[in-house]
């Protein structure tokens, strides 16, 4: 009798060993000037939000005089939500490494950090985490990784970075950033064409890069998106991406001519949502179900085996918000613990 109660209470031990805790749920916010709307602030209080990944600003270059510079930095119309911690989010554009020396790497990371201090003073915000945001390549990706290793002596604190999928599948090749922790942005997967591949997730294409999760040693939050866009074409080109556009409201416009779920035809020239429109141009529109993030779910679940600590959507806006039920961001933290 002791030795079968010494057996199932080790079951039991070894059992709650393996459970995984539920991921914490938090927002990307992706626009220059954060103002809350009470429906946004709703979202935030409901799900218990905590975190917070804010755009502070992009790193760009002129191209005549190769001088870096803060490109749309945030203003602050609302203030924070109280108890919401602000993690900034700096893009670094590849360019900027292509064309910036070691030294004046150097001397961006002292830029960088002082304006985040900057904005920071203004909100009444400290910053115990920043997350750099930047597609590095194979020819910049040394320079990537000194650039990283300045903000870390400058900053004493959690340092993250983004890593895409195909970054997962060559780690020996592509290099893994120094940092503490990466955040893998299950999106912008597939390419953008006049074609009926989605940009946004293809699950064939996912799988390609996805079973490589299994061999990656940096600790990973995961970032999923539940954003949408539209792409306009003419004579079988894209020519622009429609950011922020609300897909039923152009689905239920008379003036575009409905040729499937996901592409549209203009009758004739017209402007629609700060864009303009020729007769006959496509509209390919770009959006990720209920089905899709479960399927991401299922993916994730079957090749990444560690904690998740945090998971994150792109991007909060009520026009994203709107096009899910709103437990969906409980379901998928119950599908990743």
């Amino acid at each position: 009798m002791q030795k079968l109660l010494f057996f199932l209470l080790s079951i039991l031990i070894l059992s709650s060993c393996r459970e995984r805790e539920k991921p914490a749920l938090s927002f990307y916010y992706w626009k220059t000037q954060f103002q809350l709307n009470p429906a946004e602030k709703k979202v935030l209080e409901d799900h218990q939000i905590q975190k917070l990944y804010l755009r502070y600003f992009d790193i760009d270059i002129q191209t005549a005089t190769l001088q870096t510079y803060p490109k749309a930095p945030i203003t602050f119309k609302d203030s924070v939500p109280a108890g919401v911690e602000i993690i900034p989010v700096i893009y670094i554009k590849n360019k900027v490494l292509e064309n910036s020396s070691l030294t004046e790497l150097d001397s961006l990371a002292q830029q960088m950090l002082s304006m985040i201090q900057q904005i920071n003073r203004k909100i009444g915000k400290n910053a115990n985490e920043i997350q750099l945001d930047c597609d590095w390549t194979l020819s910049t990706a040394e320079k990537y990784f000194h650039f990283i290793e300045t903000v870390k002596k400058l900053f004493p604190h959690t340092l993250s970075a983004t890593i895409r999928l195909h970054q997962i599948k060559y780690p020996e090749i592509t290099g893994i950033p120094p940092i503490d922790k990466g955040v893998l942005m299950y999106y912008n997967i597939g390419e953008i064409s006049a074609g009926n591949q989605n940009s946004i997730y293809e699950k064939e294409i996912a799988e390609k890069y996805v079973k490589h999760l299994k061999k990656y040693t940096l600790p990973l939050d995961i970032a999923l998106p539940i954003f949408a866009w539209g792409q306009q074409i003419r004579e079988n080109k894209v020519i622009k991406l429609l950011n922020k556009i609300d897909i039923n409201s152009f689905k239920n416009d008379t003036n575009f001519l409905v040729l499937s779920d996901q592409k549209l035809q203009t009758k004739h020239a017209f402007f629609k949502a700060g864009y303009y429109f020729q007769e006959n141009d496509i509209i390919k529109l770009e959006y990720i179900t209920e089905k899709d993030l479960f399927q991401i779910a299922k993916e994730l679940r079957a090749n990444y085996h560690h904690p998740i600590s945090t998971l994150i959507f792109y991007d909060l806006d009520m026009i994203n918000l709107n096009r899910y039920e709103k437990d969906i961001f409980e379901k998928m933290a119950n599908a990743l613990d």
